[in-house]
């Protein structure tokens, strides 16, 4: 597979979609709603997932890759809104559990992966570390789901746990 032709323009920011894109209410490729915005970074539900719960945190300033190119004033504002976008989201779904990633070696744009994990019973991969990418589905769409709600849900929580 090996990296692509043009990372070192995805990587200098010369050819990053997200930050072509700025910030933005919904997307529909890929299908993400807003559901937090702060001041340096927008959290993101991800739409239509096999299980719920899964959200993109994305840095909203200049063009960075990793959080090692952020000043400590911005990795601190930047952690600090990841938790608000977590906190709203572990009050909304109650998982057992929430995973953080930081990977960005598809999008590297920087940004980090909540997601929430579940019992045996309600979980793709109960106990096991996993990709976000598996939460998408692969053989059609999931069971149907309010996201409407759970967006709403998650502006109310995410507002109330921004003061």
């Amino acid at each position: 597979m090996g990296w692509p032709s043009n990372w070192q323009d995805r990587i200098s920011g010369a050819d990053c979609p997200a930050c072509a894109a700025g910030r933005f209410e919904e997307s529909a490729d890929p299908p993400l709603a807003r559901f937090y915005a702060g001041e340096v970074s927008d959290a993101y539900l991800v739409l239509g997932t096999v299980q719920p719960g899964w959200a993109v945190v994305l840095w909203q300033g200049r063009h960075v890759v990793e959080p090692t190119d952020l000043m400590p004033r911005e990795a601190a504002a930047f952690n600090a809104e990841t938790l608000i976008a977590a906190r709203a989201m572990r009050a909304h779904y109650q998982p057992l559990k929430l995973n953080f990633q930081t990977l960005g070696n598809e999008a590297p744009h920087l940004h980090t992966s909540v997601t929430m994990r579940y019992s045996d019973a309600e979980d793709i991969a109960p106990g096991q570390d996993i990709l976000p990418g598996r939460f998408v589905a692969a053989g059609g769409p999931p069971a149907a789901r309010d996201e409407r709600a759970d967006i709403d849900a998650l502006r109310r929580l995410a507002r109330a746990g921004a003061r």
